[in-house]
């Protein structure tokens, strides 16, 4: 299965919620392997994110970025914020070249929407007995 980088990014940020909770053996496993499987792919995103968050920001005396929150950093060019969301959106849609294994467990108690949705590309939600 093939996905966008952003998709793997948000599957990850999912599973790192997910996994805090008590689970089965089998569904721990499973979790961790597409964990281990997306951190290459989140790794590679967010080196090239903070390229280009150095390239469009603005920086102080030391060339750090200056950054106006945790996320969010104050541009060298206002006028170049449309350029940074362009270059970010196509970083976003990039495919990597690896293939994610077909992966299902059973579904959690308790799960968000956006959780349900970032994970559904990697896996199959199915009941004990094939349902």
């Amino acid at each position: 299965m093939k996905a966008t980088l952003i998709a793997c990014v948000e599957a990850y940020l999912a599973l790192t919620t997910l996994t805090q909770q008590p689970t089965d053996y089998k569904t721990a496993c499973t979790l961790l392997t597409l964990k281990r499987a997306l951190q290459g792919q989140v790794q590679f995103f967010q080196q090239e994110e903070r390229k280009l968050a150095d390239k469009y920001a603005q920086h102080d005396e030391k060339g750090k970025i200056v950054w106006r929150t945790d996320t969010s950093f104050a541009f060298a060019d206002p006028a170049q914020a449309a350029d940074y969301a362009r270059e970010r959106g196509e970083l976003c849609e990039v495919i990597p070249p690896e293939e994610f294994p077909e992966l299902s467990i059973k579904p959690p108690e308790q799960i968000t929407v956006a959780q349900l949705e970032a994970l559904e590309p990697f896996l199959t939600f199915k009941e004990e007995g094939g349902k």
